[in-house]
């Protein structure tokens, strides 16, 4: 695969701004950002939003061209949500959508204190763990997004919207409804976790309850999909506390009250590490 969009826009930045002998806070103060803002770019850990990306060009005296791959730019995150939310042809989905971003502005994630290296579902959800030191369950996720680097917000979503995962200049936000059951908030915002840490959005992801994105929609892949549950399952249900707990209590219902988790989600991880 060759490098995202974001990749190349960070390269291009940091080299314009070596070479016009300015440090990241310098050019920070420019342009009225923070140099925080400025690392996340170059690393291409979120892009620049188009307003952002001509006022990097005046300051450094260049083209905006000369910053994107093939003369192409990335649209900014909110019009992009909103034309995902227009196709599927739901006005409460985009006013959902549209009124949480307004939400996460000005929100800041915290810090992150915990730096995931891992490449694959499983590793990553296990090197979380690891590194956070948590040692029994219930996983408490929302407090490991946290130490991500990545705000979580509930948010009443009509109830097809599940949960959603946005890169803003303010940073990381994973939004999830509210209005639906306490287990199935923690599973989906492991699995927005999982999109997260594994790399598999472009600054925005959105999951739908209902079954909309198996219709041939572009913006469903089922194999991002299926990593972000093996992920999701990986760091809610680890499997050696599953396997252990199972073999004192190798009851569905006790042992997804014990990891806070639903009675079917327990029975497929259960059937996945072939204990039933």
């Amino acid at each position: 695969m060759g490098e995202s969009t974001s990749a190349v826009v960070g390269r291009r930045l940091a080299k314009a701004r070596e070479e016009a002998e300015l440090s990241q806070d310098q050019l920070a103060l420019l342009l009225g950002r923070s140099q925080a803002a400025i690392s996340h770019w170059e690393s291409g850990r979120r892009s620049p939003g188009l307003d952002d990306l001509y006022e990097i060009a005046a300051v450094l005296q260049l083209e905006i061209t000369d910053f994107l791959p093939q003369n192409r730019y990335e649209i900014g995150v909110q019009a992009a949500l909103r034309a995902i939310a227009d196709r599927l042809d739901q006005d409460v989905l985009r006013q959902d959508v549209e009124k949480f971003l307004k939400e996460a502005e000005g929100d800041a994630p915290p810090a992150p204190t915990i730096q995931v290296e891992s490449a694959s579902a499983k590793g990553a959800a296990e090197e979380l763990i690891k590194k956070a030191r948590v040692r029994q369950p219930p996983v408490d996720v929302e407090e490991l997004a946290g130490a991500c680097g990545v705000r979580v917000l509930q948010y009443p979503f009509q109830k097809d919207l599940s949960g959603l995962v946005v890169d803003l200049e303010e940073g990381t936000f994973i939004g999830v409804n509210r209005q639906h059951p306490i287990t199935r908030q923690r599973f989906t915002i492991a699995h927005e976790l999982g999109h997260v840490l594994l790399s598999e959005h472009d600054r925005f992801h959105i999951d739908l309850e209902s079954k909309m994105e198996h219709s041939g929609s572009p913006l469903y892949d089922w194999r991002n999909e299926r990593e972000a549950n093996v992920f999701a399952a990986s760091l809610l249900m680890p499997a050696n506390w599953v396997e252990a707990m199972y073999r004192k209590t190798p009851s569905v219902g006790a042992l997804a009250d014990a990891f806070n988790v639903s009675s079917e989600a327990m029975g497929y991880r259960l059937v996945s590490l072939r204990l039933r």
